[in-house]
């Protein structure tokens, strides 16, 4: 659950966009793009649960084509496996498909199989199911699931550091793990997120969901409040970002995933809104308006859409 409170709610994947409290971290400067451990950040709650469930509701198209393990590659703790240890190509999509319907039963059973294999496309999407069975549980947040989830996909970046996926769920579940831990931890992790969700899209260009989350990284300093971007000034420099740079993420997303998620949508008509160009605002609010709703993730987007669209003095 997000510890601040949200001017703007934005889905079921956890996306909020809000003014954030601050708290001193350290004296890092967190401007350089490099991402590294010396950054010094702050965290705005748009990030507080956007990137631990970013692509729960939907499998990305380079997760359904990403190949199956090579098992003549593939090496155990008891040295190398046989070819018929490794899921095949069918068996993969049919792992991905148990996902992307959320039958999360069928799909951990399907896993269970592969748990010995040190193969980096086996190790991610078992740390995407174990996520899934953290978020099931509705009473309570089990953070010592969430680091098994972390550990999963660090071990599948040692396997395959070429992984985009690998990468971008690295950026989820360190958020999950840190979020768990406190305020400050989440703050410091922000440049790792924002590192290896810039490795996933040089990895895979067409990771629209990867754009649409840098996107959301940015916005987070961009609507820092004047009190806030002050104090946060006097602890260290913070990146220099603008609508601008929000608008090509988003953009971006949607060139190599054209309403591949609602939240793009949104937010673009929501950026031009703020841009002042009213009129692509309302493209782009009439288009999610128009969008089929099927899950808790679309519902909270139609809510954006029509508190913009009411803005922009459109029906509904």
């Amino acid at each position: 659950t997000c510890r601040f409170r949200h001017s703007l709610r934005l889905g079921s994947r956890g996306l909020h966009c809000c003014q954030p409290k601050l708290e001193a971290v350290s004296h890092r400067n967190f401007s350089s793009s490099s991402g590294s451990s010396s950054s010094f950040v702050f965290l705005n709650s748009v990030l507080g649960a956007a990137f631990v469930a970013a692509a729960a509701a939907e499998i990305s198209d380079q997760e359904a084509t990403e190949k199956a393990p090579n098992p003549e590659e593939v090496t155990t703790s008891e040295g190398p496996t046989t070819p018929t240890d490794g899921p095949t190509p069918e068996e993969i999509e049919e792992i991905d498909l148990f996902y992307s319907t959320q039958r999360f039963t069928e799909l951990s059973e399907a896993l269970d199989k592969y748990a010995a294999l040190n193969n980096a496309a086996v190790l991610w999407r078992r740390a995407r199911a174990e996520w899934e069975q953290v978020k099931a549980d509705k009473k309570k947040f089990d953070a010592s699931r969430v680091k098994v989830a972390l550990d999963l996909v660090e071990q599948a970046l040692l396997a395959d550091e070429t992984n985009s996926n690998a990468h971008r769920w690295k950026a989820i579940l360190s958020n999950a793990h840190t979020e768990a831990l406190g305020k400050r931890h989440q703050f410091l992790n922000l440049p790792t997120m924002k590192y290896h969700l810039e490795r996933a899209i040089a990895l895979n260009p067409r990771d629209s969901t990867a754009y649409t989350m840098l996107a959301v990284w940015k916005m987070t300093f961009v609507e820092l409040s004047w009190v806030n971007r002050r104090i946060a000034s006097l602890l260290g420099p913070i990146p220099d970002l603008s609508y601008e740079d929000v608008l090509h993420c988003l953009l971006k997303a949607e060139e190599v995933g054209p309403k591949a998620w609602n939240r793009n949508i949104c937010l673009l008509g929501k950026v031009y809104y703020m841009l002042g160009d009213k009129e692509k605002a309302k493209q782009y609010i009439e288009i999610a308006l128009s969008l089929p709703v099927y899950t808790e993730d679309d519902r909270l987007n139609e809510t954006l859409a029509k508190e913009i669209a009411k803005k922009l003095e459109l029906s509904t």
